[in-house]
């Protein structure tokens, strides 16, 4: 497998993880389309994408409220 195809795997994996992590840990989720392809022809591909705070923060307080 090439180095591209691996990269895109990895990228679509962190994508797969910011949606679960959006619906509470569910499967309930669509994976919001990048155009890795096209960011590959620019040169512009990144290496991880980011998430916000404010989804890490609900995320944090879903599972407080669901501990206790």
């Amino acid at each position: 497998m090439s180095s591209d195809n691996l990269s895109n795997v990895f990228l679509t994996l962190q994508l797969r993880m910011i949606e679960v992590i959006k619906c509470h840990g569910g499967n309930n989720y669509k994976i919001p389309h990048v155009g890795k392809k096209r960011l590959q022809r620019e040169r512009a591909i990144l290496a991880q994408f980011d998430i916000s705070r404010e989804v890490i923060e609900v995320a944090q307080n879903h599972l407080e409220v669901n501990q206790e």
